[in-house]
């Protein structure tokens, strides 16, 4: 037998021609319908493509240990990591960083996060040795979350980023998209647009079209929007945190279409 499927995550892979996927219905698209949708049982559906999908239960990797205070090899090597990107060992413990000695999530560093009850809502794993591919690695859990939400306070405006490590970087009040969009069915959209009292948008350097996007659809709903610059190739994650403050603190408030076209044409 020489097709692996994981029947928790849904993904799968073939050892003789080596193709895989995150879903069956790359692979039984246009072959039986029936037995897909019959595998598949309860599944949630997603608005934007109209395919079904499952998402695993949020849960903590296996052999999962907050590196601050481990004395394992692999907790040691995160650590160094770490903090040759700039990230303090306050930072280590106030975000839970962590490591796994061993299995799929070793030689990485664990972001995870919790909801305001202290529950794990998801985690990225990324590498710490560039050689290690892929350079990001998660489950297949919903993005449906406010990342962190026990950290926020929502009656200061929030950060929005791109991955854990930016957020590191912008402050605990940063939330991570795990992405560079905001869809307004989603609970932090709802979450910005009723508690939040403003938001500043600091996306990645190229992604400045996905940064007016987000400003226009939070100007719409009221909610005060302010414009982090960010030059191509730049990200809050390789910045030092002061240098990020710097460019906060000179963040524009956006408050009309000509500030939007402004930005945008400045990055």
């Amino acid at each position: 037998m020489k097709l692996g499927v994981n029947v928790r995550t849904d993904r799968w892979h073939c050892w003789v021609c080596d193709r895989g996927g995150k879903t069956l219905l790359t692979l039984l698209r246009g072959r039986d319908r029936e037995i897909y949708e019959e595998y598949l049982g309860d599944v949630r559906r997603n608005d934007d493509s109209g395919l079904e999908k499952i998402y695993v239960d949020p849960y903590l990797p296996q052999g999962f240990s907050c590196v601050v205070g481990s004395s394992s090899r692999s907790a040691g090597r995160v650590v160094e990591y770490l903090s040759h990107r700039g990230v303090d060992v306050v930072d280590m413990v106030t975000y839970r960083i962590g490591s796994c000695d061993f299995g799929r999530y070793s030689g990485r560093a664990i972001f995870p996060s919790f909801d305001v009850d202290g529950n794990p809502t998801y985690f990225v794993a990324r590498a710490v040795d560039d050689r290690l591919e892929p350079k990001y690695k998660s489950d297949h859990f919903s993005k449906d979350i406010v990342s962190n939400e026990w950290m926020v306070d929502w009656s200061r405006p929030v950060d929005l980023v791109e991955g854990p490590l930016d957020a590191v970087k912008a402050g605990t009040n940063s939330i991570p998209l795990y992405g560079s969009s905001l869809r307004e069915d989603t609970l932090l959209f709802k979450r910005l647009t009723s508690v939040a009292c403003g938001a500043y948008v600091a996306l990645d350097g190229d992604a400045t079209k996905k940064k007016v996007r987000i400003a226009r659809l939070l100007m719409s709903y009221g909610v005060p929007v302010w414009w982090v610059s960010m030059k191509y190739g730049e990200d809050p994650g390789g910045m030092e945190k002061e240098e990020y403050a710097e460019r906060r603190a000179h963040a524009r408030l956006l408050e009309s279409r000509e500030d939007l076209l402004m930005v945008e044409a400045g990055g």
